[in-house]
């Protein structure tokens, strides 16, 4: 392992891979690194030492992407060898292994609902997924794609998923309903990632035409989602080393969208498999009143430590 300081910034060199590197991601609590790459392991690093902690072997082809998740005891990698696999942290062995033929291509992006509830996944076969991860089966399926899946990402509250794909859109999911509310259009070129803000009130996307484009999303509010769902913040062909969004004054664009209540469900249109079908489509439902219950029970959560600090903060006064 290599140290080196440049002023005030510090870097550590971490070289435990043999082969390329394709995904990093940090715990939690900033202790371990999760990585994954071409020599088909992820990797579990200590950040304080630089030791390696752990190998996890049983991909059989290039693992493209690493995630933990939100309390930093599972682990979920996505493969070219078309599989989804959970990671026990602590036990540094494997849990379950999503490999029935679920996904048709590649997985290029793996993300933990907030929850914890469910996993997504962005597909080279243009499909994105949700995998409930208690009953360990796949519970819904977005195929409003023309081109390959790059990348999701779940608003904090938990309620929507954005998707990226080479088809040059980025797709705004509605998980409780199950269905796209929004396609947006602004990039030319395939697009390769997106990701909320810690509050979920902006979403940045970036692609191969060389732009960072910013969004304010105002999803919390639908009423007005396609009055404010909109370009901020755009950054063409920019070196971004020291930029942040306060100290620009970048062109917008005209933001094109369009509403799409369209979703595809998971169910047989063969007549002979109808009860077969109807099972899988409640399957869904109940997996989706779920994340509604847990949504609301993260939110009474969320209240009732506001009230308790406006009780502290009222005692003080006193």
């Amino acid at each position: 392992n290599d140290f080196s300081s440049k002023g005030d910034i510090q870097s550590s060199v971490i070289k435990h891979h043999s082969l390329p590197v394709k995904s990093v991601d940090f715990s939690s609590d900033s202790k371990l690194i999760c990585s994954g790459g071409d020599d088909k392991t992820v990797k579990i690093t200590s950040i304080a030492d630089r030791k390696l902690q752990a190998t996890l072997t049983g991909h059989t082809n290039w693992v493209k992407c690493t995630r933990f998740n939100r309390d930093s005891k599972l682990i979920a990698s996505g493969s070219d060898d078309k599989t989804l696999r959970l990671w026990d942290v602590n036990k540094k062995e494997l849990c379950f292994t999503y490999d029935n033929g679920e996904h048709k291509g590649a997985i290029n992006s793996v993300r933990f609902h907030p929850d914890n509830s469910c996993l997504g996944t962005a597909c080279f076969d243009s499909k994105i997924r949700l995998f409930d991860i208690r009953s360990k089966q796949l519970i819904q399926v977005y195929g409003q794609h023309k081109a390959p899946a790059t990348c999701v990402a779940f608003h904090p509250s938990g309620n929507y998923l954005a998707s990226t794909s080479y088809d040059e859109t980025i797709k705004i999911y509605d998980l409780r309903m199950g269905e796209v509310l929004y396609t947006l259009e602004a990039h030319e070129g395939a697009i390769m990632h997106v990701s909320f803000s810690n509050f979920g009130d902006f979403m940045s996307t970036g692609g191969h035409d060389s732009q960072v484009i910013i969004w304010k999303t105002n999803l919390d509010n639908l009423n007005k989602l396609s009055d404010s769902l909109g370009i901020v913040h755009n950054f063409p062909n920019a070196d971004y080393t020291g930029m942040s969004a306060t100290n620009q004054n970048p062109e917008v664009e005209k933001l094109k969208y369009k509403n799409q209540m369209t979703k595809e469900v998971k169910a047989s249109n063969n007549p002979d498999n109808t009860a077969e079908g109807l099972t899988k489509l409640f399957e869904q439902m109940v997996s989706q009143m779920d994340m509604i219950t847990s949504s609301f029970v993260n939110f009474e959560k969320r209240v009732s430590k506001m009230e308790d600090m406006i009780e502290q903060i009222e005692r003080k006064e006193d």
